[in-house]
């Protein structure tokens, strides 16, 4: 369909917001730079020019024309007459609304965006349930490869999954990758740009067809753009592999919205690149995606999904039983259907503190507007003297106010890309390659439009209609009794500042509550060692190490290490607070009467964990190097899981049964140390020995007196010397750890902070500006009182005390909406209570401290005035 922004009419049917056409954002941009030169270039013309220049239209009457030419004339001479009001109010605007627009971009692009494919409309997402039907999982090999069979008619289904690999021929390096079906590229719609993508053929025989697809991001950074990459050989896990495409620069993956994949390698070259799963059919390790034939429909699809989920059902009892495939539109889940109703609160969460900054601008604008009314005060009686009608006047401050909120919009959109990118450089230190590809698309141009026109709504219209009725009598004598206290003008923009006040408020007691989280982190006893250990992972899934290289290589490090003055090292697969997954199971405690059931996580762990990481055996022993050989069937469980599961009997040599049918025996009890979060109450946790098979991405923690930087770089050199091809996929300090775990804390408290100084400083302007014009209209006033023996401190006294009043009445209502935001906040925040009352009481003296600076010093300066001159103020 072609571009609607090609014809007039239908471009401006779609700056005003009626519908948006998939346009781009110059074409926007261009027609709000014509929109505001049209405006400037009217503002020229005489009234006899624009007479003359009416021509009647099907849609517009040659007087509404006139009407609306000669306000937009009016507006763009007022708007550049006073170029400082009207850059006030610009720059106001324009932040707020960049700023909301910025992160609009931002959780456009990780949530709601489509995928950068083609069609995206006609992909679905394949899940498959447990075993009570429930859930949307992933699914193994055989039951994709049966799937794709079974639906050719109506799809063409693909698969993928993650991967983690070591690239080596320079410095060894792990990438974050694919491994995908063959048909991935050609059914998801992604383009190649250089070279080309997997045929059928190298993704038919396991282990025959080394090749591999790298991304334009991989190919600019490790290859140098070199235009003869297609070809080339590359290491990967020690294996050979030929590269035989680049894709292209706007496809990062499927795996996950905001995470860059490096390369995509064929899934029958597992084998090569991890744990060769393709027969089991118990490992559900595939995404699956289907591209709908044309004609075919998503109910269709999903009825014969069903019918091949139950027909593998009652094939294959003992890996399917009760289980089934469900289908969803791609373009309907955002991260997962789990928890996309979660990340959207999250995210509508976010925009309704960034949506305060916007309703606060736009209320301090209204304050101005209501300034500039009064100034018009005369004017407005005049015309309306000389017959102009409530309706044109209303009309003309409208304009006046849209081509403002418009210039506003014009600058936040500006803004916007600037701030996007500075919010995405704001990234998370994790090894993980983090990806969003925001910008200012016809999307954000649609939110920026609407943004606007609500802003020019919320600060336009009510002053409009206010500065359109005033008292023709005591405006035309020149008095200004209306404008005097008990006035609605003055009523009516006190309430604009109690929003203003009370938004404030709430975004500062959040970014306090984030902020003291941080702030006590550091006296959270996170139940392990901090300050002597620090922790590196290796991936030694590479040509020629099995599990007995891999132990090998574990021993010889370790030794390497004591011997370099070390106190001692661990292996194990998980560690606490970890970003990257865990691990649970299904448990039962045959010792209790009834079967019941309990989901718990746990860690796989050596013989020397416990000494390293400093978590310490309260009852029991420790693993010994022969339980951790052959994997014994022991197991030493936390305090709040013994606790829980044997409150009146003690815990060590109790027995409980895993959901595989093994049975584990409890010979130890650890300390409870933290497995999630740092706020979260103790938690059932277990260990058990580490698997021999070295299969996964396993840490190394080392305990040692020297500084953990110094440990870190002794770490990174024996690795080198031990295997040079070994490559290091993170390597930090435990605080460093922690510090990772707390960086939402601290991105939260910065975010919430910024939105709250900025907000604090629009409330004080406006509280200032609403004080100094209310003293300015009443010097005349204040001149009698002063000459008839007041006293200036009494003055000032009895204007503080009229503002006083708003203040205390926003700092209530804020206060109120401060402490439902901060009982949402609850389960989130750590060392410190939901009402905190150090953050409250700080942030509530603070910002009335503030406010009441800004009434004193205005009212300080109006009676500081020569009563005499008052007395002739007019």
């Amino acid at each position: 369909m072609p571009c609607s922004c090609r014809g007039q009419k239908k471009f401006s049917r779609s700056a005003v917001g009626r519908r948006v056409p998939p346009c781009s954002a110059v074409a926007n941009c261009t027609y709000a730079v014509a929109v505001v030169g049209f405006a400037v270039a009217v503002s020229k013309l005489s009234d006899e020019q624009i007479v003359h220049a009416r021509s009647p239209t099907p849609s517009l009457s040659p007087v509404d024309l006139m009407d609306f030419r000669t306000n937009l004339r009016f507006a763009a001479r007022s708007v550049t007459k006073r170029p400082l009001f009207s850059g006030v109010i610009i720059v106001t605007l324009g932040l707020a609304i960049g700023a909301t627009s910025a992160v609009f971009s931002l959780i456009d692009a990780a949530l709601l965006r489509p995928l950068n494919v083609e069609k995206p409309s006609e992909l679905l997402d394949v899940f498959t349930t447990d075993s009570a039907g429930r859930g949307f999982g992933s699914s193994s090999y055989p039951d994709f490869a049966y799937i794709r069979e079974n639906v050719r008619g109506v799809a063409d289904v693909f698969g993928y999954s993650g991967l983690l690999t070591t690239i080596t021929g320079g410095q060894p390096e792990v990438l974050f990758g694919e491994i995908v079906t063959g048909n991935y590229f050609s059914a998801a719609g992604a383009k190649i740009a250089l070279g080309r993508a997997f045929s059928a053929d190298e993704d038919r025989v396991p282990g025959a067809n080394p090749v591999v697809v790298i991304s334009d991001r991989l190919w600019r950074r490790r290859f140098a753009a070199d235009p003869s990459v297609v070809g080339k050989p590359i290491t990967l896990n020690g294996h050979p592999f030929t590269v035989i495409g680049v894709a292209a620069p706007e496809f990062t993956g499927l795996l996950f919205r905001a995470v860059s994949s490096d390369l995509w390698a064929p899934t029958m070259m597992m084998g090569q690149l991890r744990t060769n799963q393709l027969e089991n059919r118990e490992e559900r390790w595939m995404f699956v995606k289907a591209r709908l034939n044309r004609g075919a429909s998503i109910a269709r699809a999903s009825q014969l999904l069903a019918g091949l989920g139950a027909q593998l059902s009652r094939e294959f009892p003992a890996t399917n039983r009760g289980r089934t495939f469900v289908a969803r539109r791609t373009t309907d889940v955002m991260i997962h259907p789990d928890g996309d109703r979660a990340a959207l609160a999250g995210a509508a969460a976010v925009l309704i503190a960034v949506g305060f900054i916007v309703l606060i601008a736009a209320t301090n604008v209204g304050n101005l507007m209501f300034a500039r009314a009064a100034s018009r005060q005369r004017e407005i009686a005049v015309r309306l003297a000389l017959g102009a009608s409530r309706r044109q006047l209303v009309s003309q401050l409208l304009v006046e106010s849209s081509l403002l909120a418009a210039l506003g919009g014009l600058v936040g959109l500006a803004l916007a890309f600037a701030f996007a990118k500075l919010l995405v450089a704001f990234r998370p230190p994790i090894p993980v390659p983090i990806s969003l590809q925001v910008g200012i698309d016809a999307r954000v141009v649609s939110f920026t439009i609407v943004l606007t026109t609500f802003a020019a709504v919320i600060f336009g219209l009510v002053p409009a209609l206010q500065a359109s009725r005033p008292s023709l009598t005591t405006s035309l004598s020149g008095t200004r009794d209306l404008y005097t206290r008990r006035s609605s003008f003055m009523r009516l923009r006190n309430m604009f500042l109690v929003p203003q006040m009370a938004l404030s408020l709430v975004l500062l007691v959040v970014a306090g509550l984030f902020t003291r989280s941080v702030m006590k982190a550091d006296a959270v006893n996170p139940g392990f060692d901090l300050d002597h250990t620090a922790m590196i992972s290796l991936n030694l899934n590479l040509d020629g190490y099995d599990a007995d290289r891999a132990r090998a290589f574990y021993e010889n490090l370790s030794r390497r290490l004591e011997a370099n003055g070390i106190r001692s090292t661990s292996v194990v697969d998980r560690i606490p607070l970890d970003l990257y997954g865990s691990q649970s199971a299904s448990i039962r405690v045959p010792s209790r009467g009834a079967d019941e059931v309990r989901v718990v996580q746990y860690a796989g762990v050596d013989a020397r964990y416990f000494e390293t990481i400093g978590v310490p055996i309260a009852q029991g022993r420790r693993f010994t190097e022969a339980d951790v050989r052959s994997r014994a069937p022991v197991a030493i469980v936390s305090e709040a899981m013994a606790r829980r599961l044997w409150p009146n009997g003690y815990a060590i040599g109790q027995t409980f049964r895993l959901d595989d049918g093994g049975t584990l025996q409890v010979i130890g009890v650890a300390r409870d140390a933290k497995v999630q979060t740092l706020g979260e109450a103790p938690q059932p946790f277990f260990y058990r020995p580490l698997e021999p098979t070295y299969n996964r991405l396993l840490r190394t923690i080392i305990r040692s007196s020297d500084s953990p930087a110094t440990v870190v770089n002794l770490l990174r050199r024996e690795v080198a010397a031990l295997d040079p091809n070994v490559a290091i996929f993170e390597s930090t300090t435990m605080q460093g750890h922690l510090a990772v775990m707390l960086f939402p804390y601290r991105a939260a408290a910065i975010f919430a902070g910024v939105l709250g100084a900025f907000g604090l400083l629009l409330s004080s302007v406006g509280l200032f500006g609403v004080v100094a014009f209310g003293v300015a209209r009443r010097t005349r006033e204040f001149g009698i009182r002063l000459a008839l023996g007041a006293t200036s401190r009494g003055v000032v006294q009895m204007v503080m005390r009229e503002q006083t009043r708003v203040i205390a009445i926003a700092m209530a209502i804020g206060l109120a909406l401060a402490l439902t935001a901060a009982r949402l906040m609850a389960s989130v925040v750590f060392g410190v209570t939901w009402a905190d009352p150090v953050t409250i009481g700080f942030v509530v003296v603070g910002l009335a401290a503030v406010a009441l600076v800004s009434t004193y010093v205005p009212a300080a300066r109006a009676t500081a005035v020569n009563p005499a001159v008052a007395l002739r103020e007019e």
